[in-house]
Order: C-alpha cells, then sequence, then structure tokens
C-alpha cells in the first residue's frame, strides 16, 4: 500500500487564544510523522497519540499554576490543535480502515 500523505501539518489559528510566548513567535506549525505507525493497531494509534499530544505541547505550552489567566488561553489552543488533527488526519484514517492509498489529503 502506498501513502503519499506520510506526515499531518498542524498549524492552528492561535492570535487571539495562545498564551504569550506563541503569539510572540507567531504562528506555529509541528509536523507529527504517522508513516512508521500501523494506525489500524491500537499500538500505532496509542503511539501516534502520544506524538499528538507532544506536539500540542510545543505549540500551546503548558500551564504555569501561578497564572490562571493563561488557563483558558491553552484550552483553548489544545482545542485548536485537536480539531486541526481531527480534520487533517480523517481521511487518513479512514483510508486505512479500509486499506485503500490515501490520495490528495494534503
Amino acid at each position: 500500500m502506498k501513502i503519499l500523505l506520510s506526515s499531518v501539518l498542524i498549524v492552528p489559528l492561535l492570535a487571539a487564544a495562545a498564551p504569550a510566548p506563541a503569539v510572540a513567535a507567531g504562528e506555529k506549525s509541528v509536523r507529527i510523522r504517522y508513516d512508521d505507525l500501523d494506525l489500524a493497531a491500537d499500538k500505532g494509534r496509542a503511539t501516534f497519540e502520544r506524538r499528538v499530544r507532544l506536539a500540542t505541547r510545543r505549540i500551546c505550552g503548558t500551564f504555569d499554576r501561578s497564572d490562571l489567566g493563561e488557563l483558558a488561553s491553552i484550552a483553548e489552543c489544545h482545542r485548536e490543535v485537536a480539531g486541526s488533527v481531527a480534520e487533517k488526519m480523517a481521511p487518513v484514517l479512514a483510508a486505512r480502515q479500509r486499506n485503500a492509498p490515501v490520495r490528495g489529503t494534503r
């Protein structure tokens, strides 16, 4: 099976919702590889989900308990990233379940 799309690029729209470090650096994007994973298997999906969590932390930052105002911004950023990943991965996961090649999903 040939997979043309081998990674997902996350570029959430963070201008208003991101914590200060992300805004200062501009929009952030992270490439998450999955071409080395079997997304039809539990282990492959778990590894992909772990990669998404790590990428989300890089994009959104982590919560500093001394700044409660930052919590809402980080939570919104996490929602944006989750939506971006879900949108980009839906055709890939559907194709993998059918054992079909993924075409033109970029």
